[in-house]
């Protein structure tokens, strides 16, 4: 697609969905070169407000592979009011059969309409993209030694205390607190960027053993091992972690696995000494855990004293040894 002012599409909602594959407005095709960033421009407004996710740019026909890896889990806000809106993309590889796709399954409401128009897709010229920081950051390292606290939406508020750090996805910007001029008080600041360690894209007959074994994982925000779901009908089970050494991150391990009555874990396990290990600065505990989920459980992630809960309903879970 090229610069095409009257160039868009209207949708009128008579069924949400559950996924956002259940709603799909695709724009194609679209020629892209690996390396090279694109910019999407489009206005849009709504019939009331919505949160959607940004379009994906992808492969056109099966299997359906990721062309890009920005962005990630970024939503947009859209208001009744026509508004522009401006996403990046680096190609990941250069392909005929690219396009981009709105899931809006789950996410337009029932009577709902969305207009989208004005929509382009450039290539980014040298240096455009600057100042623009198009997928989330995970997590800030000063130092090589501590880390900052991330502010998620869920907090209600921004950074008020020294090193908390927030995304702002509507305007593709970090906001860091400090007193004073960050560079002054650390001799390095790293910004952990929000992406896929394992690409999968153009792969097929893919085997994962169900065995994470002598690694290493540290300078991460969130949990450093982690089963969790938020789609119906997903079985995770047999998966063993072994003699991993952890440290740097907020805590070693998260669970969850929702909807309860259509989703299963069972034989998740922690064996010989999967260790936490903390350094100054870090929202963190030395706390070792052995894990292991006999059935399926909706038990939450576990505590910094070595405490879990279990949410209502929960089946069976497992105390901290």
């Amino acid at each position: 697609m090229t610069d095409a002012s009257r160039a868009g599409f209207r949708v009128t909602c008579a069924r949400s969905g559950d996924a956002g594959h259940d709603i799909q407005v695709c724009l194609l095709p679209l020629h892209i070169e690996a390396g090279q960033t694109y910019w999407l421009l489009f206005r849009a407004r709504a019939s009331e407000p919505l949160r959607i996710p940004a379009p994906v740019l992808m492969e056109a026909g099966r299997p359906w592979s990721g062309y890009s890896s920005m962005p990630v889990r970024r939503r947009l806000t859209v208001r009744t009011e026509w508004r522009t809106y401006s996403q990046l993309y680096e190609a990941g590889v250069s392909a005929e059969d690219a396009r981009l796709t709105f899931f809006l399954g789950g996410q337009l409401p029932a009577g709902a309409s969305l207009w989208v128009y004005s929509l382009s897709f450039l290539e980014a010229a040298p240096g455009e993209a600057a100042g623009s920081l198009p997928v989330d950051v995970g997590n800030l390292i000063f130092d090589g030694e501590s880390c900052g606290a991330k502010i998620w939406g869920w907090h209600g508020r921004g950074p008020q205390q020294q090193d908390e750090f927030w995304y702002d996805e509507e305007r593709q910007v970090l906001e860091v607190y400090s007193v004073g001029n960050p560079a002054d008080r650390h001799r390095s600041i790293e910004v952990a960027l929000t992406r896929h360690i394992i690409d999968q894209s153009g792969a097929s007959h893919v085997i994962y053993d169900g065995l994470v074994e002598r690694c290493r994982l540290w300078e991460i925000y969130d949990a450093a091992l982690t089963n969790q779901n938020n789609e119906p009908r997903v079985a995770q089970s047999d998966i063993t972690c072994r003699d991993n050494v952890i440290w740097s991150c907020e805590y070693s391990f998260e669970y969850w696995n929702r909807p309860a009555d259509s989703s299963r874990t069972q034989r998740i396990r922690f064996e010989r000494k999967t260790y936490r290990a903390v350094r100054g600065g870090m929202r963190t505990s030395a706390v070792a855990w052995r894990w292991c989920f006999s059935r399926g459980s909706s038990a939450s992630r576990a505590s910094d004293t070595g405490s879990q809960e279990a949410r209502p309903g929960a089946d069976r879970y497992c105390q901290g040894t």
